[in-house]
């Protein structure tokens, strides 16, 4: 069935599923099939969505988590969303490379995975890329595999490109094909010039085109050509483009959102703002709340982020500091002060605390009993870590089970056959 899906493909066959074959013509498909080049033929066979899920969906979820990756909905049906082949044929690529650092946000599979698979396809069809040096099969770039997701990472103690290079290196090629022209980047009337001085220009785009002519060459998921996140982050608050006037290097660019704190490079890596903007004098940009808490974070204030936080700012800082798991001293001043543990959801703030997989952390929360309320799922998280999660069942997520069951307000919770699962569970470990 493989070379008849193959011979689909080139356009030989109209559907493979559908062909009852003779002998005779059996053997002129499979002569057709051998006449293909060795690209052609590497086809990865249709991977269903059940076994894709039994294979990945763990591991996801604990990248995930890890990752602190925001997101709801189907999330098996994103990566296979974000395939442009009809068979599925990079799904798998796709979750090995956001497991590995590859990819490092959901929000980027179809915002940018999915356009530079096109593209990968695009080149590969026409025949441009690369074959290598038969003797290092690493160097063959019409082997997906040789690529971890779009920036690279190490993979088993290989350090691996990325997607994104490649694609990059044949921007000229790719631009031919689509028939672009290049054009230098224009300034849309829908974005405005918002700060400037000897060092910078800083440009604020109005909408999704602009965002993408000033992000163009970036990896920005603002400046993809779809699945664009523009409307998101506009929603929010301002976003604004950094574009030094003498840059280090080409493309050098920097994009931030003080709302989403947010600050990067234009690979989409973090910048340390309070660097940035003293580095380009924005003096502006280092009186907004957002920056003044993070200088607050890093002076240990307690004091001055209470206030802060009183004052508006977005309590996802509050979680920045919660999962710096050396930062402890931090939380528990904060605990300290009502006004703070008002402003937490009681009904996941314990929870939140379990994913930090720091006991000492959870032992914080455990002393106010306004946050037990959300007991339950908190233990559910537990324990799904302690005895469930691929690579769980580490000391800390023993221990952060145990001074949960232990906890009479939090285990009453609990129906009573969940009682009995959870006693037997740790019996068991015992």
């Amino acid at each position: 069935m493989e070379y008849l899906l193959v011979l689909q493909s080139k356009g030989i066959l109209k559907n493979a599923n559908s062909y009852i074959l003779t002998n005779r013509e059996k053997r002129e498909l499979i002569d057709s099939f051998n006449s293909l080049s060795k690209m052609d033929k590497n086809i990865v066979a249709f991977m269903p969505r059940d076994t894709f899920e039994r294979l990945y969906k763990d591991k996801l979820l604990k990248k995930i988590k890890e990752n602190r990756d925001a997101f709801t909905g189907d999330l098996i049906q994103l990566f296979i969303d974000s395939d442009p082949t009809e068979n599925h044929k990079y799904i798998e690529w796709l979750a090995v490379g956001y497991l590995n650092n590859g990819i490092r946000r959901l929000e980027d599979l179809r915002s940018r995975a999915l356009p530079a698979l096109r593209d990968f396809i695009l080149l590969s069809n026409k025949n441009i890329l690369n074959r290598g040096d038969p003797s290092q099969p690493w160097t063959d770039q019409y082997n997906i595999n040789n690529f971890l997701g779009l920036s690279g990472s190490t993979k088993k103690g290989r350090q691996y490109p990325g997607l994104d290079s490649l694609i990059d290196s044949y921007q000229t090629q790719l631009n031919q094909i689509k028939g672009i022209k290049e054009q230098q980047l224009q300034v849309m009337k829908e974005s405005e010039l918002v700060f400037e001085n000897e060092l910078v220009k800083v440009y604020q785009p109005r909408s999704e085109e602009a965002a993408c002519r000033l992000g163009a060459g970036t990896k920005w998921c603002t400046a993809a050509r779809e699945n664009n996140m523009f409307k998101r982050y506009s929603e929010k608050g301002d976003l604004k483009i950094i574009v030094p006037k003498s840059p280090k290097y080409t493309g050098e660019k920097y994009q931030f959102h003080h709302e989403k704190n947010e600050y990067t490079n234009e690979l989409n890596e973090r910048v340390e703002p309070i660097e940035l903007f003293e580095k380009y004098k924005m003096y502006d940009e280092l009186k907004n709340p957002n920056i003044q808490i993070i200088k607050a974070i890093k002076e240990n204030n307690a004091e001055r982020v209470k206030d802060l936080l009183e004052q508006g700012v977005n309590m996802e800082h509050f979680y920045d500091i919660l999962y710096d798991t050396d930062n402890t001293d931090m939380i528990e001043k904060l605990l300290s002060y009502s006004s703070i543990r008002s402003m937490l959801n009681k009904n996941t703030i314990l929870e939140s605390s379990v994913e930090t997989n720091n006991p000492e952390m959870v032992k914080l929360f455990l002393e106010y009993p306004e946050f037990k309320i959300g007991g339950e799922n908190a233990l559910g998280l537990a324990k799904y870590n302690a005895f469930i999660a691929t690579g769980g069942g580490e000391e800390n997520d023993y221990e952060i089970f145990k001074l949960l069951i232990d906890d009479d307000e939090i285990f009453n919770l609990l129906s009573a056959e969940k009682q009995k699962e959870y006693k037997k569970l740790w019996e068991e470990r015992k």
